[in-house]
């Protein structure tokens, strides 16, 4: 990912403002833009620890998922 300085992110919000109020159909806007400039992370160490949840590796998950699939559409 590029990391798009949050100045920018901002004006874009403007100009989408601006679109949005030519009546112009547009996802930016100055609500979007700041929440892409929040640096959110997402951890799962609390699921893990309150509710006990064991997650398994993403590579287990799609290969399941893959195989699932084939299954039900019968793909060799």
């Amino acid at each position: 990912m590029i990391p798009i300085p949050a100045p920018v992110l901002q004006l874009a919000g403007y100009i989408g403002d601006l679109l949005r109020f030519l009546g112009i159909k547009t996802s930016l806007c100055t609500n979007n833009m700041r929440i892409l400039s929040i640096k959110n992370y997402y951890s799962n160490t609390t699921s893990v620890k309150e509710l006990g949840l064991q997650y398994q590796d993403i590579r287990l998950a799609i290969a399941e998922s893959v195989g699932y699939f084939k299954n039900i559409f019968r793909i060799k």
